[in-house]
C-alpha cells in the first residue's frame, strides 16, 4: 500500500516534514511499528528519523537529479576490519565511487565534526562530490584534490547518461 501521509515509528503523529520534494513512500505498520520499504535494497526496514532522511535523499538523487538506482549502494561497509559505513554512494559508469551522502536524524545539526566524518570515509572511497544532510539541512561540495580542499556547492550535478 502507497501511502502519502508522513508517519513517524515511534508513534502515531506525523513525521517531521523534510526539505526535499515530495516522494511517494511505501509504509506500513507491524505490531504497531512502522516500517518503510526501501526501493534500493528491496527489503522494508524500520521507520527510524534517520532511514525517512536516508530514503528522502535515495530518491532525491534518483527521481531529481536523475541516478540510475543500480548505481547506488546503501551503508556501504569501508573497511571489513572496522565498523565504518557510507550511507549512501553513488557510483559512475566504471563502478567508482562519484557521491559519497552522510544522513544524519533531523535533530542532529550539521558540524566541523559531520564534514570530518565524511571527509575520513572519502580518503578511502575517493569519490568526487560528497553530500551531507539531516533532512532540512543539505550542504553539497566539490572535492578540489588539486589545491586540497573542498569547494561548496549550491547542489550537486544531474546524472548525464
Amino acid at each position: 500500500m502507497t501511502l502519502w501521509m508522513e508517519y513517524s515509528a515511534k508513534s502515531d503523529k506525523l513525521m517531521k516534514r523534510l526539505n526535499f520534494p515530495s516522494f511517494p513512500f511505501r509504509i506500513k505498520k507491524i505490531d504497531g511499528k512502522s516500517y518503510i520499504w526501501d526501493e534500493l535494497r528491496g527489503k522494508w526496514y524500520m521507520l527510524t528519523a534517520e532511514e525517512w532522511v536516508r530514503q528522502h535523499s535515495i530518491q532525491y538523487l534518483h527521481q531529481a537529479l536523475k541516478y540510475p538506482l543500480g548505481r547506488m549502494g546503501v551503508e556501504v561497509v569501508l573497511d571489513k576490519n572496522r565498523p565504518k559505513r557510507s550511507d549512501i554512494v553513488v557510483y559512475d559508469s566504471f563502478l567508482k565511487p562519484e557521491i559519497i551522502v552522510e544522513c544524519k536524524r533531523p535533530d542532529i545539526k550539521i558540524t566541523q565534526q559531520t564534514f570530518d566524518q565524511i571527509a575520513r570515509y572519502n580518503l578511502e572511497l575517493e569519490a568526487e562530490y560528497l553530500m551531507l544532510t539531516n533532512g532540512l539541512s543539505h550542504y553539497y561540495v566539490r572535492m578540489n584534490r588539486a589545491e586540497k580542499h573542498y569547494d561548496f556547492l549550491c547542489t550537486l550535478p544531474t546524472h548525464e547518461a
